[in-house]
């Protein structure tokens, strides 16, 4: 099997990373937007699956700060590479 060296690997441009949650919704408009991306730009794009507290927590929705849960985990692991 023959392995190809990732872009950054080769000297190349490195991907562009694309934060998403791991919800099938989520990973399919991700992908969609992912193809775009490297349509306009000709740049590989990489998606980056991160679990919210808001995917695990069995409490409901309102009591853990509504639909600002998924974003604020987005958002940090974003801050922070």
């Amino acid at each position: 099997m023959n392995a190809t060296p990732s872009p950054a690997a080769s000297g190349g441009t490195p991907p562009l990373r694309l934060g998403t949650r791991r919800s099938a919704l989520a990973m399919a408009q991700s992908g969609l937007v992912a193809d775009l991306v490297r349509e306009a730009t000709g740049r590989p794009v990489e998606l980056v699956e991160i679990t919210t507290y808001g995917d695990t927590s069995r409490e409901h929705l309102a009591q853990i700060g509504g639909t600002g849960v998924f974003v604020s985990a987005l958002r940090e692991a974003l801050l922070s590479g």
